[in-house]
């Protein structure tokens, strides 16, 4: 099981910690369920979550592909009052997989009664997950 980090009340919003960094994504916009949000890293509460955490911020802005472009990765946060169950790697992989399944079928059905398009995104190989250590937000 995932420990869970340091809660931050953010004013108007639902408490939210971060326990994955997806960097093989680029989200425009948030894809949120009832407990987990996989959410860009200019989104209001990922940005939050940065301000409380000086070293999860530096830790977002550190990553970059094979040619030293920077990354902005996406960020899978949690309820922090998510059932236990929730913080398991298991049903978090799910959360993930449902997603990509989901636009994956998505895509393939607009291909299939659309005019061509070069752009559509019809398969992947996968999605990686970094986990969020609780030693690096204490540190």
């Amino acid at each position: 099981m995932i420990t869970r980090f340091q809660r931050i009340t953010i004013v108007g919003m639902v408490e939210r910690t971060a326990v994955f960094v997806l960097p093989n994504i680029k989200l425009a916009e948030a894809i949120e369920g009832e407990l987990a949000i996989l959410a860009p890293s200019d989104d209001p509460r990922v940005e939050a979550f940065g301000q409380a955490h000086e070293t999860f911020r530096i830790f977002l802005n550190r990553f970059t592909d094979a040619f030293g472009a920077t990354i902005e990765p996406t960020v899978l946060l949690l309820r922090s009052n998510a059932p236990d169950a929730f913080f398991h790697i298991d049903a978090l992989a799910s959360f993930r997989d449902l997603i990509s399944f989901a636009v994956i079928s998505y895509s393939r059905a607009l291909e299939l009664t659309s005019p061509p398009d070069t752009t559509s995104f019809t398969a992947t190989r996968s999605t990686s997950i970094l986990g969020w250590l609780q030693t690096i937000v204490s540190a």
